[in-house]
Order: structure tokens, then C-alpha cells, then sequence
């Protein structure tokens, strides 16, 4: 407990100094303390009489931590190890190019509320969005596709899940790319209606073919491959019926599309 509330008053020194330069491993250790009482003392896990306070304090430390994450130079290069061990969800690509930031608020009630930032490497500038993330990120695949010129480009597909109640949660796929100095959202999914960049579906928690492990939706690389479930109107899941069938959308002359698998 000792080197706990040591780490926090790092924290919230960390937090009242914002005009001090940090190093990415105190901008971790930040992180890291100021979620980790903002959990301990969230209604969630804590009934304590002060929790409340407590609270509200660790996240304006965490909120400060983050701002000072974003104007750090090469932030992208530090690893923020303390901070996902913490709960703080980060994802970064394969190339180093991409990263998204995300955590749960832990101030809702069955419904989850969820913020976060991407950031991405420009050409020549390091870039970040904030408040660009509204889920809880799974996952973060970078697939080498093919341009219509013969060239080839990376394509970044972030994975995330949202929890509306504690029947109806939700989960989607969406991609981007970069291009310059610009966050690229490229609609290169062909459904039946229309070209998009995400795909996505609601369902109830308590249907009986939700898998065990999450994510449902699955990429594939190799095979440039997005699979996900097939979900039906149900009176019995009104949220949505998770079924044992499988879409499969493969990249194909420019675009993911349907498939047989």
C-alpha cells in the first residue's frame, strides 16, 4: 500500500506540474497509479463512504497524464507497459504507425462509457485525435493491401466492443489508413447497400451462441479476411440473435467483399 500511494502522489504531482516536461516512463507510471485508484475506488468495485472523492481525484490525475501524453515528443515510441497493465487498453501496429489509446470511465451504470484517442504517424508530423474512441479496443490488425496505382498501402483495422446494458453490447470493426499527413477513413467494405469503412452488430449478451472469447469478429491477414457472426431479429434476444453462421468479407479487386468461404 506504502509504494501504492507513493506512486499516486507521483501522480498527482505529475498532475498539478503540467508544464513540466515528462519522460514516457513517468507519463506511464501516472497513468498506470491514477487508474488504479480510479478502479479501486469506482462504484463498480468500492462502496467506502469517500469513494466518490477519491475518484473524481484519480481522474482528473489520469485526464492530466493523458493531455501531457499528448504533447510528448515521440510518444508513439514509449510502450506504456504500467498503463495497459492497469486497465488502460493500448493497441499499437505492427509498423509502429498507429496506436489507439482506450479506457473505461468506470462512471456509468450498466452502461459502460468508454473514451480514448488515436494517434498516427504522418509523413513528418505525429498526430493525435482525442475523444476519437468510443469503445473498448480489442484489437488492432494492420493489413499490407494492394493500390489501385500497384502500390501498396497499410490499412489499420481497430476492433472494439460497447456495452449499452448489461444485456446489450455491441461490437465492430473499423479501418484506416494514412496518407501524408491525413488520418484516411477508406470505404473499401462492398456490403449489399454500400461502401464503408466499419461493420458492426448489436447483440444479446445472453444469446446462446455467444462465444466464449472476444472478439467475434476475426481478421486474417494472410488471407485478407474479415469473418464475423451472423446475428438475427429474435423475440426471445431482442438485442440480437448471435448465431453459429459466419459472414466472410475477402479483399478482392480493391475492396472487402462477401464471400463463400
Amino acid at each position: 500500500m506504502k509504494s501504492l500511494a507513493k506512486t499516486l502522489a507521483v501522480a498527482f504531482m505529475f498532475a498539478s506540474s503540467s508544464a513540466f516536461a515528462q519522460s514516457c516512463e513517468q507519463i506511464d507510471q501516472a497513468l498506470a497509479a491514477a487508474y488504479t485508484e480510479m478502479s479501486n475506488h469506482s462504484h463498480y468495485y468500492s462502496n467506502e463512504p469517500d469513494s466518490k472523492k477519491q475518484f473524481d481525484s484519480a481522474t482528473a490525475a489520469f485526464n492530466e497524464a493523458i493531455a501531457a501524453y499528448t504533447i510528448m515528443e515521440d510518444s508513439l515510441a514509449c510502450p506504456l507497459k504500467l498503463a495497459d497493465k492497469a486497465g488502460v487498453n493500448i493497441q499499437t501496429s505492427d509498423d509502429g504507425k498507429f496506436r489507439t489509446i482506450s479506457w473505461d470511465e468506470l462512471n456509468g451504470g450498466t452502461m459502460h462509457h468508454f473514451d480514448g484517442l488515436i494517434q498516427y504517424q504522418g509523413k513528418q508530423t505525429s498526430h493525435i485525435l482525442t475523444k476519437a474512441i468510443n469503445g473498448q479496443v480489442w484489437e488492432l490488425h494492420t493489413l499490407t493491401l494492394p493500390t489501385d496505382d500497384g502500390g501498396e498501402r497499410s490499412v489499420y483495422m481497430v476492433i472494439d466492443h460497447g456495452i449499452y446494458s448489461t444485456l446489450v453490447h455491441s461490437e465492430s470493426v473499423t479501418l484506416y489508413a494514412i496518407d501524408g499527413e491525413k488520418l484516411l477513413y477508406p470505404n473499401i467494405i462492398q456490403t449489399s447497400s454500400r461502401k464503408t469503412n466499419t461493420l458492426g452488430f448489436g447483440y444479446s449478451t445472453n444469446s446462446p451462441n455467444v462465444p466464449e472469447k472476444m472478439p467475434f469478429i476475426k481478421i486474417d491477414a494472410k488471407q485478407k479476411l474479415i469473418t464475423l457472426p451472423v446475428v438475427i431479429e429474435s423475440k426471445a434476444y431482442p438485442y440480437g440473435e448471435v448465431t453459429n453462421r459466419q459472414i466472410n468479407y475477402r479483399f478482392i479487386d480493391g475492396y472487402f467483399k462477401k464471400v463463400t468461404r
